[in-house]
């Protein structure tokens, strides 16, 4: 019995007896599924009223031992008295389920195991005591007297009355909360209703998991009694656009409730110092579809000095850390075809194997984006590997990137300049493999007056520079053996070392022999001799 009980309010909700009869206006509304664990519910209403994301680190905090600290810390912060509406304690259970459980399925129905695990304690497995109260149960049949279909009318009430109004769901371990339809609804009408929605998870793992739930259906979405996925149904107008609203509430990458929990997760890159790599790439939104265009988000990224690859948030206006270097240490970089952005996808898998990994899947623009991203992705994967000292990875990066800025050479070039040679190549793209077709891109080429080698880009419509003047007054030409590739007819032009690293070579394929004979007499005119060291 609480302490506060007496007999005036014997056959009331919780929340009457605890405050023995005062009323108070809520200020927070959670949205939760009664099997999670009472204590994990318990602790995301306190990490919400500490402004924190996750709940894993409170539930500790609420044994006999932290409880006291825990108590002293919310009352110095002024955040005891924040009212939260629970419908456990709000709606007067003693005037709807308190005689029983539900229907009750068949033992050899599938529903039946579910259906007796709700019913027991999760801690002594015993089934809950019934109450014997004499109050009268009024449900759906009874919808003036009934108070549990008064969702919508409760939140439109608490926010004509607090304009603050917050609606706080609780996601618990096994994503349950997504299949209750009561609770579905209470999202989709808070989202109309302009209510501030804070999503809390046990930990980021979890967050990993809510990220990956299939689509969730309101037509599929269960609740304790038939009649009330009925009535939930029944006030619905248009079940597909619902469903299509539910999912952008959950999922989407700007607005969705598990962008929100991930934003307020990520830190934000305060680094001063000039980044490694920048540019334009696109994200696939979590949970997103590879094949739909539209879950694909433009973002400016980039890698910091310290190996974290950060994006910015235009929702935010801030600067993030999608990847920390830590994480991005040691993670698995593949490369990925078939999307209608094209072949030129890179997917991130961070601390591979465990529970605690995360994959990120970005799309490059072009060939030449690819082999600048790829190679800086690789190489900040490879950092941790070996991990001697912070004074070996930084200078590990500082030199892959001088590495880049020598290969990149995606410079617009004058298209007036005068080619002084030109013809049709296969140029193999950044870490393709020479024994595949598909890894040969046809270009139109040439050799302009200036010693620069150029080619003709179909999708921006001018021309770039593969290599400079100064790159081929340096750079060797070498046959390939026709049984090592896929083409016949391949060169491959090699830069110098650059501060003791080795530039990757470029591989390109002619049209003939004959072909191949003349561009590389070609290049050799642009070369001086001997060949100066680089340093």
């Amino acid at each position: 019995s609480h302490p506060f009980a007496s007999s005036n309010f014997l056959g009331s909700a919780y929340a009457t007896v605890a405050r023995n009869g005062e009323p108070a206006l809520a200020q927070r509304m959670v949205s939760h599924n009664w099997g999670n664990l009472f204590a994990h519910t318990v602790a995301a209403i306190i990490a919400d009223a500490l402004d924190t994301p996750t709940f894993g680190n409170i539930i500790d905090r609420l044994s006999f031992a932290g409880l006291s600290a825990l108590r002293a810390d919310l009352e110095q912060k002024g955040l005891l008295t924040v009212v939260y509406w629970v419908c456990a304690f709000c709606i007067n259970q003693h005037s709807c389920i308190c005689g029983g459980f539900g229907p009750e399925p068949p033992v050899d129905n599938t529903d039946f195991k579910k259906f007796d695990a709700l019913r027991r304690d999760k801690v002594t497995g015993c089934v809950h005591p019934i109450c014997a109260c004499s109050v009268a149960k009024h449900f759906n049949s009874h919808p003036v007297q009934c108070e549990m279909n008064k969702f919508d009318a409760v939140m439109a009430f608490l926010l004509r009355h607090c304009p603050s109004l917050r609606q706080v769901i609780v996601v618990d371990v096994e994503l349950d909360v997504f299949n209750r339809a009561w609770v579905v609804a209470e999202l989709v009408e808070a989202r109309k209703l302009g209510i501030t929605q804070r999503m809390k998870v046990l930990d980021e793992h979890s967050l990993r998991k809510a990220g990956n739930v299939q689509r969730i259906r309101v037509e599929n979405c269960q609740a304790a009694r038939p009649e009330d996925v009925e009535e939930i149904l029944a006030k619905i107008d248009d079940i597909p656009q619902f469903n299509k609203d539910l999912e952008a509430l959950i999922f989407d990458d700007e607005n969705g409730l598990i962008a929100g929990v991930r934003q307020r997760m990520r830190a934000e890159d305060t680094s001063s110092t000039a980044p490694l790599l920048t540019s334009t790439l696109r994200k696939l939104n979590s949970n997103g579809n590879l094949q739909n265009p539209a879950h694909w988000m433009r973002r400016d990224m980039w890698i910091t000095r310290d190996g974290s690859l950060c994006y910015f948030s235009i929702k935010d206006n801030k600067r993030l850390v999608l990847i920390p270097g830590t994480a991005l240490a040691g993670a698995k970089i593949s490369q990925f075809r078939g999307t209608p952005l094209g072949d030129y996808c890179i997917r991130v898998e961070t601390s591979c194997g465990t529970k605690t990994g995360a994959t990120y899947t970005l799309a490059c623009e072009s060939s030449e984006d690819f082999g600048t991203w790829w190679e800086m992705l690789v190489s900040s994967a490879n950092v941790d590997r070996f991990r001697p000292s912070q004074t070996v990875i930084d200078t590990n990066r500082e030199l892959q990137a001088i590495k880049l800025e020598v290969r990149n050479r995606r410079m617009n070039i004058n298209d007036d300049s005068k080619r002084t040679f030109k013809g049709v190549l296969w140029k193999l793209v950044t870490q393709g493999d020479p024994r595949k077709l598909n890894d040969w891109v046809q270009r139109d080429c040439g050799l302009v007056e200036d010693g620069a080698f150029c080619y003709w880009s179909k999708k921006e419509e001018r021309s770039f520079q593969y290599y400079t003047h100064a790159d081929l007054r340096h750079a060797t030409t070498y046959r390939v053996a026709n049984e090592n590739v896929c083409r016949p007819w391949v060169f491959q032009v090699c830069l110098p070392s650059v501060k003791g690293i080795q530039q990757t070579c470029g591989s390109f394929a002619a049209e003939s022999e004959e072909a191949r004979e003349k561009w590389m007499q070609e290049f050799a005119k642009f070369r001086v001799t001997p060949m100066p060291k680089i340093s």
